[in-house]
């Protein structure tokens, strides 16, 4: 996990989230390691050196210590407990090249209505932002 803090060790500050329309999808890197179960995603190629900001047990905010913008995305546990707390979080697997048999392993513990749960919260979450002024 390298440089991490804990979300109040960092409030003399706020980070900054980008907006959804700044960043270019082509530039996202999602990278998986196998080896510590932690799913990184970073809004920029190359990505941006960060610290990582404790939101809660398994997620982090990749933050630039300097600028004080969210530059990425951290996930601990991601396979053994992250996707089955949140399901909308599968995605990410398939684009960071995880072999097929864990994702799918992972879906099956899950379970097809906890995925559509998932998918109907995202849907709603969706059409809330776009019917909201």
């Amino acid at each position: 996990m390298g440089n991490t803090r804990a979300l109040t060790d960092v409030l003399a500050y706020e980070p900054t989230m980008p907006q959804v329309h700044d960043l270019d999808a082509e530039q996202i890197v999602v990278r998986y390691n196998d080896e510590r179960d932690s799913l990184y995603i970073f809004f920029s190629n190359p990505p941006a050196a960060a610290i990582s900001v404790d939101l809660n047990e398994y997620r982090y905010l990749r933050v630039d210590d300097q600028t004080q913008r969210v530059v990425g995305v951290q996930i601990e546990g991601y396979l053994t407990s992250a996707v089955e707390r949140d399901p909308r979080w599968l995605v990410w697997g398939e684009l960071a090249d995880i072999p097929y048999d864990k994702l799918d392993d992972a879906k099956q513990r899950i379970g097809v209505n906890r995925r559509r749960e998932s998918a109907l919260l995202t849907t709603f979450e969706d059409l809330v932002s776009l019917t909201t002024p």
